[in-house]
């Protein structure tokens, strides 16, 4: 499992089509499709169901959205206290 599937579990989620995820995480709709697969195949068990007007969560699918939401987030929170401040850092 990888940042980039879970984003891509978060944008399908959020998108409700994996071709419209695609389009806001600037990529083509294979790679998400992919990105999803390999999460459900590692995980052993789907994600979600796919229709015909699009994709929705399943129960597991909801709950590791949960999950990958939180990950996200810690992700970016370190990536912003890591991040060096350029206020604080100029020269006088």
């Amino acid at each position: 499992m990888d940042v980039k599937q879970l984003t891509a579990l978060v944008a399908v989620a959020d998108a409700g089509s994996v071709t419209r995820a695609a389009e806001l995480l600037h990529l083509v709709q294979p790679t998400v499709t992919r990105q999803i697969h390999t999460l459900e195949q590692e995980l052993g068990v789907s994600r979600f169901e796919r229709s015909r007007p699009g994709m929705e969560l399943t129960e597991p699918g909801r709950l590791m959205l949960e999950r990958a939401r939180r990950v996200l987030a810690e992700l970016e929170r370190a990536r912003a206290e890591i991040r060096p401040n350029p206020e604080c850092c100029r020269e006088s």
